[in-house]
Formats: structure tokens, sequence, C-alpha cells
């Protein structure tokens, strides 16, 4: 997730070398590489919180999609056996008075069908959008944490280089801009000394930045992680009212058609009115 920040402190040895060869040079390129890491980290937690609010919305979109395909899939077979069941009382009309009570029996059954398809699409999209809603809470949280943390590393990385700057500056009298006249093992000794202040400021800089980013890294997960399981809440919710709404219309169609075909051939000859397919696919969400 993120990068290892005293990796990129690539030799201590070299870099103090450096500093007591050019000590302005040294502190410059201790700067240059604490800008450089949390240049680098800001734009990795960018691209993985893009990556994880993708997984978010990738999860969403795909539980949206079966409840999508299970309504519409339940929706035709109710219509169909809608139909089935209107042409089956047009057929079994025996005599011509009958014909108008059989047009509107089947009129019922089919109107009946097409209210319950229609409350099952209803249902489905309100459980859909509450999918949607949840994905898109997730997603924003996924957001402001990675804002958050993008804005806690770029503050850490300010404090290592102010920190850097004064350290440098302060090192600075260590360093002589001539050794004439004076004792070159003691100041050499200071250089040493002031070079290594500025390396230990470096590696603590460095260790500071690192754990700012591992920091994001964590939270970004943990808010990621918390957006799938609340996806995953409301796509069982969702998938439950859905299939709820299925069966209650299953129940309604079936209960629509027989009474119409009741009031068209009266409960004697009810019983010779097989509706025994349509219990079963219906009693069993078609």
């Amino acid at each position: 997730m993120t990068s290892d920040y005293l990796k990129h402190v690539r030799s201590l040895e070299k870099l103090h070398g450096l500093i007591e060869r050019d000590q302005a040079s040294g502190i410059r390129e201790a700067v240059e590489r604490v800008v450089e890491d949390v240049q680098a980290v800001a734009a990795k937690i960018s691209a993985d919180s893009e990556k994880m609010i993708a997984q978010v919305l990738a999860k969403s979109q795909a539980a949206e999609g079966t409840l999508k395909a299970e309504a519409s899939d339940a929706a035709a077979k109710i219509n169909d056996q809608a139909a089935k069941a209107a042409a089956k009382v047009l057929k079994d009309v025996h005599t011509r008075e009958d014909v108008k009570k059989a047009v509107v029996a089947a009129g019922k059954i089919i109107k009946n069908a097409g209210k319950a398809t229609a409350d099952i699409n209803q249902r489905a999209d309100k459980a859909i959008a509450s999918i949607s809603l949840k994905a898109d809470q997730g997603a924003a949280n996924v957001k402001r944490v990675a804002h958050k943390a993008a804005a806690h590393l770029a503050k850490a990385g300010d404090a290592a280089v102010k920190k850097l700057a004064a350290v440098g500056k302060d090192a600075a009298k260590g360093f002589p801009a001539t050794r004439d006249g004076k004792d070159e093992d003691a100041e050499a000794f200071k250089e040493a000394r002031a070079a290594a202040r500025i390396i230990k400021t470096l590696a603590q800089a460095a260790e500071a930045v690192n754990r700012a980013a591992e920091e994001a890294g964590t939270q970004l997960q943990k808010a990621t992680d918390e957006a799938l399981a609340s996806v995953q809440r409301a796509s069982r919710e969702a998938t439950v009212q859905v299939e709820n709404a299925i069966i209650q219309a299953n129940e309604k169609i079936l209960d629509a058609t027989h009474e119409a075909v009741l009031e068209l051939v009266g409960e004697e000859e009810l019983e010779h009115f097989d509706l025994g397919p349509l219990k079963k696919k219906w009693g069993n969400r078609a």
C-alpha cells in the first residue's frame, strides 16, 4: 500500500560525506528527498483511493444488476402466465352470452397482472436505490479519508522540511569557511557531529512521513471495508424486499384470477376450471 520511506534514504554514509564537503548541497538534497517521497505517496494515496472507490461501486452495480434481472424475470413470467390464463378464460366460453363476461374476466386478469408487475418493478427500484445510496455514501467516505490522509501526509512533509532547514541552519556553524590557523581534527569533529545531527533529523523526518503514509493506508482500507460491508448489508436487505414483492405479486394475481373466473363460471363450475397449473407456477413465484 505505502512506501517504506527509510529506504529512500539511499545511503546515509554517502549523504554524510556530501554534507561534510558541501553543507548547503547536502541539506538541499535531504529536503528534496523528503519532498519527492511525500509527492510520490500522495499520488499513490490518490490512485489507491480511486481503485477502492471503483471496487465499492462495482460491488454495488453487480448487486443492482442481479436484482434488476430477478425483478424483470419475475414480471415477465407473471405477464406470460396472465396472458395464458386470460386465453384459457376466452377459450372455455361455451355460450354467446358468456363471451362478454369472459372478455371482462380476461381483461381483469391482464389488468391485475400489470398492477402486480408494476409493484414488483417499483419496489425493486426502491431496493436498488438503497444499495446505490450506501455505495455512494461509502465511496464519499473513502474519498474523504483519502483527502484527510493526503493533508496529514503533506503536514508531516512540511514539518520534516522545516525541521531539516532549521537543523541545517544551526549546523552551518559547525562548517567553517576555512581551516586556516585552526585545529583540523577539532574542526573535523565539529563537522562530523553537525553532519550527524542532519542525518539523524533526516532519518526522523523520513520516519514521520513513513508513519503518516502507513496510517493513510490503514485508514483507507478500513473505510473501504466498511463501505463494502454496508453495500453487502443493503444488498441482502434489498434482495429480501424484492423477493417478498415477487411473492406478494404472485399471490395477488392468483387471487385476482380466481375472482375473475369465479365471476365468470360461478362457484358451482369453478372446480371445472383448472387453476392448478397457475397455483403451482404463481405459488412458487413463477
